[in-house]
């Protein structure tokens, strides 16, 4: 009996040994995932139609999610018109409780401020995608002044007429006038994609666009808003 019993003891001390190692994989693995800005970043700071034409503090790393309320029955959305710089959100949309008929739904949007600093300014407009035309039924706007906790973005322009790389575009604030007088600019990302909105702006190459998005996407920082008076 005593050989099975050491036998079953030496068994035991194999696990335990085995049970160690395990934990101690799992620690390196979450020590790992730590260094990721998601995990280290602090939560995510929450946006309401409450925050709207407010200027918010934001730390880089940190995702911004802003919810407001939409109905789809009456055909309005809310639609994104400037992102101010910062990469294109993410948005998922909740329905209205199905047991009341026309109640309203939410539309949440995300984004990211990484490697971000500065003031950037959302806009978004409540419309019908099939009437761009028409004046939007609201407007919200919110600034997200972001306190760096990266190297800030890489400037542009200038009396170095320095480039953005592929894939960016050279911003100008509108005190920068499109770098007049060798004023510089930040490199920003370029928009993959922007919605049908006619909001005309003036594009620092003298031509409008129908938005600000259509003008960052073709490369361009913002003159002015509204269509240009005399276009090249």
């Amino acid at each position: 009996m005593r050989p099975i019993h050491a036998l079953f003891s030496a068994a035991l001390v194999a696990l335990s040994f085995s049970a160690v190692a395990c934990g101690g994989a799992d620690e390196g693995s979450n020590a790992d995932d730590s260094n990721s800005a998601d995990v280290t970043a602090a939560k995510p700071v929450t946006l309401s139609h409450s925050d709207n034409k407010k200027t918010v503090k934001v730390t880089a790393g940190q995702k911004v999610q802003l919810t407001l309320s939409q109905n789809a029955s009456t055909g309005y959305m809310w639609m994104i018109t400037s992102e101010g710089g910062l990469a294109a959100a993410t948005q998922t949309t909740t329905p209205g409780d199905v047991k009341k008929p026309g109640s309203s739904g939410t539309d949440t949007f995300t984004w990211k401020t990484t490697g971000k600093s500065g003031k950037h300014t959302i806009t978004l407009i409540l419309q019908r995608p099939w009437a761009e035309t028409s004046p939007p039924a609201e407007t919200f706007t919110v600034t997200l002044d972001i306190a760096s906790s990266a190297p800030a973005s890489k400037m542009c322009g200038g009396f170095a007429g320095i480039q953005c790389g592929a894939g960016e575009f050279c911003s100008y604030s509108k005190v920068a006038a499109c770098g007049a007088g060798d004023m510089s600019g930040t490199c920003e990302p370029t928009p993959d994609m922007c919605p049908m909105v006619v909001m005309p702006v003036c594009g620092c190459d003298g031509k409008t666009y129908n938005n600000s998005c259509e003008a960052n996407r073709g490369h361009v920082s913002v003159s002015a808003d509204g269509p240009c008076v005399h276009q090249k």
